[in-house]
Formats: structure tokens, C-alpha cells, sequence
């Protein structure tokens, strides 16, 4: 189904594209015992409606929880950010660009 949806284009213009980002831009380190969060921004090549779907999000480092993710829309833009979970004893480093992720936005 994923490879279908990039190439669908309705009516008005409107077609779904499937981008990806990788972040965060620098090594961000999560503490024992606490949440921390990353962003990542993507470029879209056109004008960004909404976001129909984020069905990957890959590279997090062991011992790390995906405890959520938001994702706000610009014009040119989709920024996600990831909220991480350390419940080990000792700090965690995400490094720079080490967590991909996809979105499946509806851009005219």
C-alpha cells in the first residue's frame, strides 16, 4: 500500500508524498530516569497540508523508550518531535541524524 500513496493526486491538486528526515543535528544525551525530546525538521517539496501518516520511526539506541512523538506543519515544512524515555541507570547519547523517520504528507 505505501508505494501506492505517493502517487496518488486528487482533484484539487492535492497529492500524498512520502518524505523522510533524520535527526536529531546533534548528539543529544537522555538522562537516567528521565524523558528527553529530539526534533527533526523535513523539507517538503511543496506546499505542506497535513500529515496523513507516520509509519516509521527507526534508529533509536538501545535502552531508550519511544514514549511519544507531535509534529507540528509549516508551509515548507514538517518538524516531528520525539519524545524519549531513558529507565536505565546511566545517561544515554542519541547521536546526530541517528533516528530517521517517514511521514506520509498531503502537499499541494
Amino acid at each position: 500500500m505505501s508505494a501506492v500513496l505517493p502517487k496518488l493526486i486528487d482533484l484539487q491538486g492535492l497529492k500524498v508524498e512520502k518524505l523522510t528526515g533524520a535527526g536529531p543535528g546533534t548528539a543529544t544525551s537522555i538522562a537516567n530516569g528521565a524523558a528527553g525530546n529530539i526534533t527533526i525538521t523535513i523539507t517538503s517539496p511543496g506546499w505542506v497540508i497535513d500529515v496523513a501518516g507516520i509509519p516509521s520511526i527507526t534508529g533509536i539506541p538501545a535502552g531508550l523508550v519511544l514514549a511519544g512523538f507531535t509534529y507540528s506543519v509549516s508551509p515548507n515544512s514538517i518538524t516531528i518531535t520525539v519524545t524519549l524515555y531513558n529507565p536505565t541507570a546511566a545517561a544515554i547519547s542519541v547521536g546526530a541524524n541517528a533516528v530517521s523517520v517517514i511521514v506520509f504528507a498531503v502537499i499541494r
